[in-house]
């Protein structure tokens, strides 16, 4: 009755760590954070229950801290509360209750690490087999970060898709701010998990491409420049592609500029950048060019 009793518990606690180190694993993927997901598995293995204080690793000590929850509720709070439930039915009394409880905990704890293990080498061979079938079936190529106001079209799914392909016939992978699937309590939440994630894949990114077509107005969307400039910050090769490449002042009409001695003035008084360039200079003079379309970029590269 006690080996059932066991082989029932292993069974019970077996689901609950994969659920909870899955649950981990994709919260992270959710972010746009990348883990070494085998060597995690590795350090859990080796390692299984016992949280390091030196540990640098984030990911572990989050598997970690949700598997001492779930220890503290099923070894302690549910044993005590079944026991609680036995002693007032049979009149035995707290007494019984408190021994029970510790009795079980005992028994469940002398078995944790066996549990652990058992899952995290079966966790760590599915992934090394699937990771060694990806690398074989799919060749390495450049990633491209497409960035750009497309994420705020109606058909920005299907943008993404279309971009993507054409990154695929030229031998690139593409990646596209929406391939985050993110969840948060709040907007002001949500709008921070955003930028971290399109962050961290800029960061990854081997090139970005920018879609500086106006937006809103006569100038590129401000998050894609904010994209550019970290790109460029962080060694990126960047792109850009404008359908009109006219120098940046022929896209006011006589209405819309006045002259003033030798510049052009806005309605609201302010001078007209005027270096013959199609986009602000700090932009056309930091992307390695900028060309019609999307494809023309890729035909450069």
């Amino acid at each position: 009755m006690i080996k059932q009793f066991l082989q029932t518990t292993d069974d019970f606690m077996f689901s609950k760590l994969k659920h909870t180190f899955e649950k981990v694993e994709q919260s992270y993927k959710n972010r746009g954070i990348e883990i070494d997901l085998l060597k995690e598995l590795q350090s859990l293995e080796f390692d299984p229950l016992t949280v390091i204080a030196e540990s640098t690793s984030r990911f572990e000590k989050d598997v970690k801290f949700k598997l001492k929850m779930i220890l503290g509720i099923f070894f302690v709070a549910a044993p005590f509360i079944g026991a609680i439930t036995i002693a007032n039915i049979l009149n035995l009394g707290c007494a019984f209750a408190f021994v029970f409880t510790f009795i079980v905990a005992i028994l469940m704890a002398s078995r944790m690490d066996e549990i652990t293990s058992r899952y995290v080498k079966t966790r760590w061979t599915e992934v090394e087999e699937k990771y060694n079938t990806l690398q074989k079936e799919t060749p390495t190529k450049p990633t491209i970060y497409l960035a750009g106001p497309d994420v705020f079209s109606k058909d920005a799914k299907k943008i993404a898709e279309d971009l993507k392909i054409l990154c695929e016939n030229h031998g690139y992978y593409g990646v596209f701010p929406l391939d985050n699937e993110l969840q948060a309590s709040s907007k002001s939440q949500l709008a921070y998990e955003i930028f971290m994630a399109n962050k961290t894949m800029i960061d990854s990114a081997d090139i970005v491409i920018a879609n500086l077509n106006s937006f809103r107005g006569k100038e590129p969307d401000s998050g894609t420049v904010w994209e550019v400039g970290y790109a460029i910050a962080k060694g990126k090769r960047v792109f850009g592609y404008m359908e009109d490449s006219h120098a940046y002042i022929e896209r006011f009409t006589n209405e819309e500029k006045t002259k003033d001695g030798e510049v052009y003035v806005d309605k609201d008084g302010m001078i007209i950048e005027d270096f013959g360039l199609s986009a602000n200079l700090m932009i056309a003079c930091s992307l390695e060019g900028i060309e019609k379309d999307f494809e023309a970029v890729l035909q450069k590269l």
